[in-house]
């Protein structure tokens, strides 16, 4: 066995676990922060809806009974996303009932679309973050 050689996968499985999960949190924090900055504001309902799951957290706002003159005006939340089945995924969504109409209109309003434009300004860093992948992992890995 040659001199200085080690053994260094668990210290990599390790940090690629802990710098993927990282990376799903910051972009769909990410997500939300923008969609909630791009949603149109009326009642500002809707926007304080917007809210992200992880595996681990959630900054969901709503819940609680429906009253009747809730679900007449359209302002109730709808139930919580379910639980991201691992550490590299998380859901970031709208608790608004309404919140779909707003994204893509109505035959009465036209869209208003605040969620995918969200996505789409996290995309380029999530791609960015994911394509240094492997130098993150080398360096938390010890690795030269």
């Amino acid at each position: 066995m040659a001199t200085g050689f080690f053994n260094k996968l668990p210290e990599v499985a390790e940090a690629f676990g802990q710098i993927a999960q990282q990376i799903v949190e910051d972009t769909a924090f990410s997500v939300q922060e923008k969609a909630e900055q791009n949603c149109p504001v009326d009642t500002g309902f809707l926007r304080d809806t917007i809210y992200t799951k992880t595996f681990a957290s959630s900054n969901y706002r709503g819940g609680g009974r429906v009253t009747k003159s809730a679900k007449q005006s359209g302002q109730y939340t709808l139930p919580e996303v379910q639980q991201p089945p691992n550490q590299y995924t998380a859901y970031v969504a709208v608790g608004a009932s309404y919140g779909v109409f707003v994204e893509f209109g109505t035959s009465r309003a036209p869209a208003q679309p605040f969620f995918f434009p969200a996505i789409e300004a996290s995309s380029d860093a999530f791609e960015q973050a994911a394509g240094d992948l492997e130098a993150q992992i080398k360096q938390k890995a010890g690795i030269n």
